[in-house]
């Protein structure tokens, strides 16, 4: 099967204008390929370079290194109208004195696309996005969710064969933003138009990306499904970047699941992960237990948030439960209480 995006071994350097041999590399030799109908996550820190991948791909930068291809034609030195990529851009980048229709249509008139066939798909988009009644608004007339969905409209009105999206929810409240999420993910599955989506936002990841590739520094740290990335991360930065984790030091023996006094591991696990038990001192410690103390809860809605500083070494460690089963157990700040650690990751130190 055909790729729609490949990328081999891409690398982009800025050379420094007081000092020609200072080079920043933003991107760092990397290397992608994005399935006919997917639509791949990009997230990471500001300043890791996503961004930057997203332009080289678009053609607004030139690679320093390596190659891209699209849909399987090489696309180094194509300049950006000719490689058939709609871009989206962070703040949607409407034309503020255009229509909504104009705005839509801007793309299709730079291809000379013919009238009535313009008019259809104009029609086609403003239907697709909810935009009916809109059509005469100019960009300040309209909500931030409204805006949204017109820079998608426009940014696929050309019938693109790759979308990239850069940081598309950013300007909307988080109600707005949840349910812009749902759409774009059910009309990119509708339109089956393969999608990079570039976020920082790791829920946004988790829920779009049928993939996820975790960048950090300028490289993928792992390239992966939302589940792989969240259950199996494959660094501690993967680990503390996709959702909450829980790092600590303890004596466990990774076969077993003993812990022994004088094996240390460093321990990855997730809140969701541990579950609590109130703790006599009468009885033995069960395999795969650290003794704490609760110090803080929080009622979250469906979640409750225990914070427990483990005997051995003060660490302090982070617990979710379901209220139910929160609320069923006397678990109060000031509790000594046992932990029983579930699926974790398990590094020796």
């Amino acid at each position: 099967m055909q790729s729609a995006l490949y990328l081999s071994n891409v690398t982009k350097w800025f050379v420094s204008l007081g000092n020609p041999a200072d080079k920043s590399v933003a991107v760092d030799g990397v290397t992608l390929d994005v399935g006919e109908t997917e639509f791949m996550a990009m997230v990471g820190p500001s300043g890791c370079g996503k961004s930057t991948l997203l332009r080289l791909i678009a053609g607004l930068e030139e690679p320093s290194a390596g190659k891209i291809y699209v849909g399987g034609r090489k696309v180094d030195g194509i300049p950006t109208r000719a490689r058939n990529i709609g871009f989206m851009f962070q703040g949607y980048a409407l034309f503020k004195h255009m229509s909504v229709v104009n705005n839509i249509a801007f793309g299709l008139k730079i291809r000379r696309v013919p009238k009535k066939e313009r008019q259809r798909r104009i029609e086609e988009l403003i239907s697709l996005m909810g935009l009916e009644g809109l059509e005469n608004r100019i960009p300040d007339q309209l909500s931030g969710g409204q805006q949204q969905r017109v820079g998608l409209a426009r940014a696929l009105a050309p019938k693109p064969s790759l979308l990239l999206l850069d940081e598309p929810f950013g300007a909307v409240d988080a109600k707005v933003r949840q349910k812009l999420r749902a759409d774009t993910k059910r009309w990119q599955r509708e339109l089956k138009i393969p999608t990079i989506l570039v976020t920082h936002d790791q829920c946004e990841a988790l829920e779009l990306g049928d993939r996820v590739a975790v960048m950090n520094n300028g490289r993928f740290e792992q390239i992966d499904t939302p589940r792989n990335a969240y259950d199996r991360p494959a660094s501690e930065f993967v680990a503390r970047f996709i959702g909450r984790v829980n790092v600590f030091r303890t004596t466990f023996d990774r076969t077993s699941g003993r812990l022994f006094r004088r094996r240390q591991f460093e321990i990855m696990i997730r809140p969701e992960d541990i579950a609590i038990h109130s703790w006599n001192n009468g009885r033995p410690l069960p395999d795969r237990h650290v003794l704490g103390t609760i110090v803080n809860s929080a009622f979250l809605g469906h979640t409750v948030r225990f914070e427990v500083r483990l005997k051995k070494n003060g660490d302090l460690v982070t617990v979710s439960l379901p209220k139910h089963e929160a609320f069923a157990s006397d678990l109060n700040p000031g509790r000594e209480v046992s932990l029983a650690l579930g699926d974790c990751q398990v590094f020796p130190v």
